[in-house]
């Protein structure tokens, strides 16, 4: 695997996982909430948002260690990392 290309991967992995902790955020915000209009809902991503980027920024050495594990998991599973490559 290429610099350039794990490179890549880790971005597009990285950013798979920010985006699940930022779901499970906002689930988390409409699940306590109940029902969510649309107002609250642009007010709850709002506030998301900022919660993720303090969590990436506080949490940035387990974040880089789960995403280098699952890097080494796909060295072993070419197909797997060629189809993220190509579709992600």
């Amino acid at each position: 695997m290429g610099a350039e290309e794990e490179r890549h991967l880790y971005f597009v992995i990285r950013s798979l996982v920010l985006g699940l902790v930022s779901g499970i955020l906002f689930l988390s915000f409409v699940w306590l909430l109940g029902t969510v209009d649309f107002g609250k809902a642009v007010a709850i991503s709002i506030l998301v948002f900022v919660a993720s980027l303090f969590i990436s920024r506080l949490f940035d050495a387990p974040i880089t260690s789960v995403v280098r594990r699952i890097l080494r998991l796909l060295e072993k599973r070419e197909k797997l990392r060629k189809l993220i490559l190509r579709y992600l």
